[in-house]
């Protein structure tokens, strides 16, 4: 008969109980009634005690006072829950607080199979809150913000899953924790932050929690530090904000199980201490959207701890987004504190130091893996220390990069960036796939050595230096492809540090493509192309130089079964050596063009004469027309004479510019070596004055000698234009007989000095004058011709012509005019009365026929006088040229008696022939006869006693 022992029928009665007093026993809702301990009956209604299956709905001040165990608790307005003692409530059912709860100590332990929650409008702060759920699959939701006050384990999820639900949660000076040491399990622990809200953590405590998870949106800040520990135990960042606050170790990791550990797939996560690393097998994970931040103003590390254990596990740490944010003069630094080399990995899809920050790589004595970076973006430092860096896609160095470690490696299958900003790698490997290239986006150093595998090294217009200041550098490439190719303006190079201390250049396999690159400073081996290396038909060193001083040797060494046809434009310089060494007597090499101190067959190393040397020349000798001068607007055709000076038959094309207003290009073809050939152009028409620049030039692709490309010179196009601006003398009228000096003014309209005649010509006279005058080019002058008398009277035409040889423009040379001599002369032509013999005391009108002999209408006086008389008078006459009229002067009584002289004058001012102004007469005035019936003289009356005749007025008596 078996028998049991005691305490375990007394457990198992327990349990029964447990389990099916719900079914036996009815549940009673407790209404608090006044204030008073839990234990007290009085202090419910109904009276009695509350108990496990029961509710309670607490309306006053509630104090526990013992070890209680209810099904739901309910604070209501007004209310209030005790606890200052150390002891435990048991919640099986749910927590609703709308009042207050005041508890300083004790555990509300939330207990039981169901899943729970913690809600109401007030929130609550535990001292201490701890799960004790059946699984982690029935969990205790909190549907309203709560703290946990302790300072030692403030909340421990003992068994089941707390879950915030976006609410908050704070454990500000304890410890959110697994069960402690004595439970029978930790696989049913979990912990969820979801939603959104925020959570702080003083100490999450993840030795015997299962699970931690977080994700949508919510931030969680632990601020002292987070441990992660024994075999299988994992916390997942999905979304949502992490913040490692504290300045000591942030997060410790110390789980064993590959598997398990700190992984995110989303969400910020920032540290401002350190992490720790302290098993083997520990995995630190981020991929997916999840970014890695170190931040704040100290120093953080990094550590990876090695115990000695009889058996290991590869630890993988992985960094999504790595972002190195620390304040100016703090970083980060992967470190070890262990002493065994472990293959440990450390990858990042991205690592990003900010300006300021460092990142310090090495000391993990990793073995055969290392660091595995995707992009690298350094704004601040980086130092490389220890073990290797794989780079597997851009290397961009804006700040500083101090590689004291063997080597970087550049692997991936893109194609991707270096930046290394003046930064040189110790060493550096290239092995990247087949088809992944690394671009070089700016001059690249590397001190020790430079291997190529596999993959395109593209130098670009960038300079490659090797070695150090005391020690050569090694450029070895077995596999892949270099290629530097740079632009004609703009080329490539590669050279050594010091060039005291020349590199080795080597390439037993892969290929090397090269153009507009100068190769610099080499051993007396050169750029030593090995028979498994290729060189790439399309860039085969054409454009490229080299020179590698003093030293003996060849530049350049091929030695593989290639057919190189065509190099061009090889320079080789230097004070010794070869130029290109072909010793194995397979393939071929031609040369075109090239220049340098050691250019050419003579300084080859040859042996089996493999190399060609061909040599493309042509040069302008003399550019024949336009000559020093030609004239504006007369076409000519620009002609030269161009020369091959090499040792090809040569199509190219000659170019003729003329300033900025002529340029055309012409065709050579088949130009036969050693010959002249004379080249004309498109006629050209000078349209423009002045002086120009004339070049003539060759453009053959890849000339060898630019130096005898172009002649220069220059052409004046010149403008031959005299012109009469103005007839200045005589103008308008003159006068017959005056005295002139005609004069006209002339000017230079041409762009150069000239010396030209002046004529000048007056119609109708024998006059015609030439003068000689010199002007500059615009310049203008009056010029004064011989004197010239006026006259004829009348209308003259009169011509100034200028006479320049070649004159361009004939339409200006003459300005025509007229000038008007004037003749002044008035004529008495004839006294029309009186004449003859008129009777004394007659009454008569002087009449006299005047004439204006002159070509213009005048005014002027007639002046009739009679002798003996009083009689004198004047009238004015205006007279068109030509014209004559009769004046009637006034009237004239005939007297006295005798023969009179009588005279009619012309007085017209200016007048010119006086000789004809006046006619002169007489007329008999005699006394009157008697009238009919009138009194007839028969004798005179006798003279007086006195003897005197009798006065007028005076009386005669006669006869008594």
């Amino acid at each position: 008969m078996l028998k049991t022992k005691p305490y375990l029928i007394k457990r198992m009665v327990l349990t029964l109980a447990l389990l099916l007093g719900p079914f036996f026993l009815n549940a009673v809702d407790y209404t608090s009634v006044q204030n008073g301990n839990w234990g007290t009956p009085t202090t419910w209604n109904p009276n009695g005690i509350p108990t496990q299956g029961d509710n309670v709905f607490i309306n006053h001040q509630v104090t526990l006072d013992a070890n209680r165990s209810i099904d739901s608790v309910i604070i209501n307005s007004g209310g209030e829950l005790r606890c200052n003692i150390a002891c435990t409530l048991f919640v099986y059912g749910n927590w609703r607080n709308n009042g207050t709860a005041t508890l300083t100590n004790g555990v509300v332990n939330f207990i039981g199979d169901n899943s729970a929650t913690i809600g109401g409008n007030s929130s609550t702060t535990f001292y201490q809150l701890w799960l004790r759920k059946k699984s982690r699959d029935v969990t205790v939701t909190l549907n309203q913000a709560i703290t946990a006050s302790s300072t030692g384990p403030a909340v421990s999820i003992n068994s089941g899953k707390l879950v915030t639900n976006g609410n908050n949660l704070s454990v500000p000076n304890g410890e959110l924790r697994g069960p402690p040491s004595g439970f029978p399990t930790d696989t049913s622990t979990a912990f969820e932050i979801n939603i959104g809200g925020t959570v702080n953590i003083y100490y999450l405590n993840q030795w015997n929690i299962r699970f931690v998870r977080i994700s949508g949106n919510p931030t969680v800040n632990i601020t002292n530090r987070h441990e992660i520990a024994n075999s299988g135990h994992r916390f997942d960042m999905e979304g949502g904000t992490l913040n490692y606050t504290g300045t000591g170790d942030n997060l410790r990791l110390y789980t064993n199980n590959p598997g398990w550990g700190w992984f995110a797939t989303g969400g910020t996560i920032t540290f401002n201490g350190n992490v720790l690393c302290g098993n083997i097998a520990t995995h630190f994970s981020a991929s997916g959207n999840a970014v890695i931040r170190f931040a704040g103003n100290t120093n953080s590390t990094i550590t990876l701890q090695n115990w000695s254990l009889p058996y290991y596990y590869p630890i993988t740490w992985a960094f999504n987004d790595l972002r190195i944010e620390k304040g100016s003069g703090y970083g980060v630094t992967f470190q070890t504190a262990g002493t065994a080399p472990l293959p440990r990995s450390v990858t990042a899809n991205k690592v990003t130091v900010n300006s300021g920050a460092s990142l310090i790589i090495g000391g993990l004595l990793m073995d055969t893996v290392g660091f595995w970076f995707g992009d690298v973006i350094n704004n601040g430092t980086i130092i490389h220390n220890q073990d290797t860096i794989y780079v597997t896609r851009s290397w961009v160095n804006r700040g500083t990069f101090t590689d004291n470690s063997p080597t970087v490696v550049f692997t991936g299958t893109g194609s991707d960036s270096l930046i290394s900003n003046n930064s040189p790698f110790l060493r550096m490997r290239l092995k990247k796939s087949a088809s992944g290239e690394l671009t070089v986006k700016d001059n690249l150093s590397v001190k020790e050595q430079l291997t190529i595998e596999n993959g395109n090294l593209i130098l670009g217009s960038n300079a490659l230096t090797l070695g150090k200041t005391d020690n050569s550098g090694t450029f070895v490439i077995t596999g892949g492809r270099f290629t530097a190719v740079g632009q004609q303006t703009d080329r490539a190079e590669v050279k050594a540090q010091n060039p005291a201390f020349p590199y080795s250049f080597t390439a037993s396999g892969g290929t090397i493509a090269a153009r507009y690159c100068d190769f610099l400073n080499m051993d007396e081996n050169g750029i030593n192309i090995g028979s498994g290396a290729m060189v790439d038909l399309m860039n085969n060193f054409s454009q490229c130089s080299f020179d590698h001083g003093n030293l003996s040797g060849p530049m350049l060494k091929i030695e593989n079964s290639q057919n190189l046809d065509t190099i061009w434009d090889l320079g080789f310089s230097g004070t010794t050596g070869y130029n290109i060494e072909k010793l194995a007597n397979t393939g071929h090499i031609t040369v075109a063009r090239g220049n340098g101190t050691l250019w050419g067959e003579d300084y080859d190393n040859d042996p089996n004469n493999r190399i060609d040397w061909l040599i493309s020349d042509v040069g302008v000798t003399t550019i024949l027309v336009p000559g020093d001068t030609v004239n504006y607007g007369i076409p000519v055709t620009p002609a030269c004479s161009v020369y091959n000076y090499g040792n090809l038959y040569e199509t190219y094309n000659v170019r003729m510019k003329i300033g900025a207003i002529y340029e055309e290009a012409v065709t050579v073809s088949n130009h036969a070596p050693g010959t002249f050939f004379y080249v004309e152009f498109p006629n050209w028409t000078p349209s423009e004055l002045g002086s120009f620049a004339v070049s003539c030039s060759t453009e053959l692709t890849n000339d060898m000698d630019n130096t005898n490309d172009k002649q220069e010179g220059s052409v004046f196009v010149q403008y031959l234009d005299a012109t009469c601006l103005s007839i200045d003398e005589p103008t308008g009228t003159v006068n017959q007989g005056q005295v002139i000096q005609p004069k006209a003014t002339v000017k230079n309209n041409g762009n150069t000095q000239q010396t030209f005649n002046v004529r000048f010509w007056i119609e109708g006279t024998k006059y015609e004058d030439v003068q000689e005058v010199t002007l500059n080019a615009g310049e203008e002058t009056q010029v004064t011709f011989a004197d010239w008398t006026a006259g004829p009277a009348g209308n003259l035409a009169m011509k100034c012509t200028t006479e320049l040889t070649n004159d361009m423009d004939n339409t200006n040379d003459k300005q025509e005019g007229s000038v008007f001599v004037q003749y002044f002369d008035a004529t008495c032509l004839s006294i029309d009365a009186p004449t003859g013999t008129v009777n004394q005391g007659e009454v008569i009108q002087p009449k006299a026929t005047v004439k204006n002999n002159g070509n213009t209408q005048q005014t002027f006086n007639v002046r009739f006088w009679i002798e003996g008389t009083k009689y004198e008078d004047v009238k004015e006459v205006t007279l068109n040229a030509g014209e004559e009229t009769q004046v009637t002067f006034a009237d004239w009584t005939a007297g006295p008696v005798g023969t009179l002289a009588i005279k009619c004058t012309t007085e017209l001012t200016g007048d010119m022939d006086n000789a004809n102004d006046k006619q002169e007469g007489q007329v008999t005035v005699q006394p009157p006869g008697p009238q009919p019936g009138a009194w007839q003289r028969v004798t005179d009356v006798p003279l007086s006693p006195s003897g005197k005749k009798i006065k007028s007025g005076g009386l005669l008596v006669f006869g008594g």
